[in-house]
């Protein structure tokens, strides 16, 4: 199993998944602040339970395929990561060179980007928003797609119908469904219509962080590894994740993790400083990116990464996101670029073709709203039918007793 999450030991923190639950303002320096401090209970509670935290980073992780491979008596392997996995992948090069072939990553996440900026995140707004203006159709829906998500966040409704909107929890989802290209076209379809006065997608986005984000990951798992990597003593996440100077979004992701996190804290220590920096690496490495990927910027991959790996080489895929998106986007030619750079060294893109980003949303949050709230208020009319023809049926009943008793 995996450690931290599929061994005898379980990081879990329910301490932690119950405050992002509990609050009426997601983001709100109370909230960071309880969310604090449950993180500091979880943390304390495991090592109270005998539990080594020190013992859950990225090199036990590193160790733990290690002594697979040295099981399986394999001289040297190949390295296929995703996102988080590619850190992982890169420090074992760094690690143990020699044992590593060829290693290919896919949306890329060098020493020191578990942290989600929001200066990024704006730049990845506004270049959807100038592809958006380039679609006749979209356009005509609203012509600057940024000004829409700006207006709609600055004057958010407090709720649709009975339905409260928590505007913390419509960011949190709102960047966590940018990551791929079709619940990014969803984002967007549901602030044109919120824009236009109906808040019912928002709303859904609302309901769903509570059924999604608490149980999204094992949180003991994410804070040794992240907190361990990139930590850093000296920043205000606070201020830091903030939109400012009109960004619409800032970083909510890291504004509900990175916050808390720094506040009450996670009794975990960082691994040594060679690797939570960039280091040489001189195994051979293909780096998959996606140009739009909000979790991790192919720009990062690019300027950052890339002029460390003495073989490194980099294909980065256009109005692309995520990893879903460089996976799934064009599977035949994924598969082959990855399995002609393992066979040779030398990516075969020949399948490749551009994907241009479709905006079109067959059945978008408001959508679901409303079909949701038409099922409710279905269920509600036949309750209240059952409840009137038992009434009646009661009365029936009341009558023909007090008849019988009269004849008597």
């Amino acid at each position: 199993g995996y450690r931290g999450i599929d061994g005898t030991t379980v990081l879990d923190c329910p301490e932690v998944a119950e405050a992002f639950k509990k609050n009426n303002d997601l983001l709100s320096n109370e909230s960071l602040r309880v969310i604090g401090q449950a993180w500091y209970t979880a943390g304390k509670r495991l090592k109270e339970e005998g539990v080594d935290i020190d013992g859950y980073t990225m090199t036990e992780c590193i160790e733990d395929n290690e002594s697979v491979r040295m099981a399986l008596d394999y001289d040297r392997i190949n390295l296929l990561s995703t996102s988080y996995g590619t850190r992982v992948a890169y420090l074992y090069g760094l690690k143990h060179p020699e044992h590593i072939f060829r290693s290919a990553m896919i949306c890329v996440n060098p020493p020191g980007r578990f942290v989600w900026e929001s200066k990024q995140i704006d730049i990845q707004l506004r270049y959807y928003s100038s592809l958006w203006s380039k679609d006749p159709v979209m356009s005509g829906k609203t012509q600057n797609l940024y000004l829409t998500i700006q207006n709609v966040l600055k004057d958010m409704p407090d709720r649709w119908l009975f339905v409260p909107i928590n505007t913390g929890k419509v960011k949190v989802v709102t960047f966590s469904l940018l990551f791929h290209r079709k619940t990014a076209a969803m984002v967007f379809d549901a602030y044109v219509a919120a824009e236009k006065g109906d808040a019912s997608g928002l709303a859904i986005m609302s309901i769903a962080y509570d059924f999604v984000v608490p149980s999204l990951m094992v949180w003991g798992d994410l804070a040794s590894k992240a907190v361990s990597a990139d930590f850093d003593s000296t920043r205000n996440y606070s201020a830091d994740m903030e939109p400012v100077s009109g960004m619409p979004l800032g970083s909510p992701m890291s504004m509900l993790l990175w916050s808390p996190l720094s506040n009450g804290g996670w009794p975990v220590n960082l691994i040594p400083e060679e690797f939570r920096t960039l280091g040489i690496s001189d195994v051979e490495t293909l780096l998959l990116s996606g140009n739009i990927d909000f979790s991790t910027p192919a720009e990062y991959a690019t300027n950052e990464l890339l002029p460390y790996l003495t073989k490194g080489k980099q294909i980065i895929l256009s109005e692309y996101g995520h990893v879903g998106d460089v996976i799934y986007g064009n599977t035949e030619s994924t598969r082959l670029i990855l399995k002609s750079f393992f066979s040779t060294g030398v990516a075969d893109t020949s399948l490749n073709a551009y994907l241009p980003m479709d905006f079109t949303v067959k059945l978008g949050f408001p959508a679901i709203a409303k079909i949701g709230a038409g099922v409710f208020a279905l269920v509600i009319i036949m309750f209240g039918a059952v409840i009137f023809w038992f009434i009646r049926l009661l009365r029936k009943r009341c009558a023909n007793n007090e008849a019988g008793r009269l004849k008597v």
